[in-house]
């Protein structure tokens, strides 16, 4: 009877088992190329420097075609929302053009012309004439009200938006994920909104958990200038997959990657 009573808790145990990874439980592996820091940092940071860009918060951005300019909706600190800036940099993070007021402003981008309009968007600055910024000779001049209400483009970064894990429009090419480990499990599913720039066509974002366990997951990815290479880690699930936006291309190992990530640009440059 002992042994009958042991056997069915032994196949007992073993069906318990067999339901918990049937619901989806993964087993961790917390100690996967444990030599890989977690980003910003990376591998061989005594040759390589990868860096966020100070005081330069991004709301919005736009590489504008055929040029080496982007224009960015900013701010110079994270809490600061009662301001607008706006400005047109190169890829060397070079002003070349900054506008600031106080209060909201509505603006957009004329592909056609390349041009910006400005507006404004709040009583704070209810004196603010609509204006344009011509990209192609970096001037500025008036237009009229009609003008500018008959103007149909997306304002206050519709247009000219974020763009976040998993859409077409990012461009991936010198930072790849090239591998991901489960580090843990809990119970319940979480479901998590992803901002988007509208492009169609997105793909997935995160690892798709199957069951009643969510897990959470390290990501790891292979960051390049031209030849040479560094690696990091990411547990966020935003950060996985392509939400890391590539904004130049280094031509050889002594140029500087531009690029952004949750909110900030950063640089990733060898040492001199």
């Amino acid at each position: 009877m002992k042994k009958i009573l042991l056997s069915l808790g032994g196949i007992f145990i073993i069906a318990i088992i067999g339901l918990i990874y049937l619901s989806g439980y993964k087993i961790p592996n917390t100690n996967k190329h444990p030599e890989i820091p977690y980003f910003p940092k990376t591998t061989n940071s005594d040759q390589f420097v990868n860096q966020q860009v100070d005081s330069l918060y991004i709301n919005n951005y736009y590489l504008i075609p055929k040029t080496d300019y982007i224009l960015i909706n900013y701010k110079k600190s994270d809490n600061n929302n009662d301001e607008t800036r706006i400005a047109v940099i190169k890829k060397n993070l070079k002003p070349i053009y900054d506008f600031y007021s106080k209060g909201s402003v509505s603006y957009g981008y004329d592909a056609q012309k390349n041009w910006v309009y400005f507006s404004s968007a709040s009583s704070e600055n209810k004196d603010l004439k609509p204006f344009v910024l011509d990209i192609n000779t970096l001037k500025t001049h008036d237009i009229s009200e009609t003008k500018f209400k008959n103007k149909k483009l997306s304002f206050d970064g519709n247009l000219i938006a974020i763009k976040m894990a998993g859409d077409n429009g990012i461009n991936v090419h010198n930072i790849q994920l090239f591998d991901k480990a489960v580090t843990g499990n809990s119970l319940g599913r979480i479901s998590y909104g992803t901002p988007s720039s509208g492009v169609e066509g997105r793909g997935k974002v995160y690892e798709k958990d199957r069951g009643i366990f969510t897990q959470s997951r390290d990501y790891f990815f292979k960051m390049k200038l031209k030849n040479e290479e560094v690696e990091f880690k990411t547990n966020l699930f935003y950060n996985s997959d392509n939400y890391f936006d590539e904004l130049n291309s280094p031509k050889t190992d002594q140029d500087t990657l531009l690029y952004y990530s949750d909110k900030r640009f950063y640089q990733f440059y060898k040492k001199k």
